[in-house]
């Protein structure tokens, strides 16, 4: 006989491990959700940024700043629609001083920040120190209590006419017309 070694940790699971996320969600501290739009992006459907940034910061309505988070790395956030259900959350809880905020002021470095519009074109953007989002329905503080903020952006969604037009361009390269590709050799 042959002897087999036998590890039952590998197929044990354990009873409250399925709801242990959510378990995390109900001790967090107190998360405040604010949506966010922008007339600049409104205007050009944009469907997804890519920023990047050296912090952010709350502005109230006598246009205070108020920092929330600053970066000394590179720091490149992909920022995407609520259609997606992706968001941005501080990583702990902030404490605000008593005001009205109107906006949340990303602060931009001065390379890699480029908007995807909704038919997939990629827009580079230059020589803008910071980009302002509007917080929908503002967002008053009473009283000092330290809560976590999530962000969630209000942008288009992709349009079907610039996902078939992104299919093709992957499958069938880049089509050059025939009469440029004379001249051009």
């Amino acid at each position: 006989m042959k002897n087999t070694k036998f590890y039952p940790s590998i197929w044990q699971t354990f009873p409250n491990s399925l709801d242990l996320a959510a378990h995390w969600e109900s001790q967090a501290k107190r998360t405040l959700n604010l949506s966010l739009t922008q007339n600049e992006a409104d205007s050009l459907k944009v469907a997804e940024m890519s920023l990047n940034i050296n912090g952010f910061a709350l502005v109230d309505t006598n246009g205070k700043t108020t920092n929330i988070e600053s970066f000394t790395q590179q720091t490149c956030l992909k920022l995407k629609g609520q259609q997606t259900g992706l968001y941005i959350k501080t990583r702990e809880a902030v404490s605000l001083p008593e005001a009205e905020y109107t906006k949340v002021r990303f602060y931009l470095k001065a390379w890699d920040n480029s908007f995807i519009l909704n038919d997939y074109t990629k827009k580079e953007v230059f020589d803008t120190p910071y980009l302002d989002f509007d917080i929908v329905g503002g967002y008053r503080v009473r009283q000092t209590h330290p809560a976590e903020l999530r962000f969630q952006f209000s942008f288009s969604a992709y349009s079907f006419l610039g996902i078939t037009r992104w299919l093709k361009h992957r499958i069938l390269g880049k089509v050059k017309p025939k009469m440029a590709y004379r001249f051009a050799h």
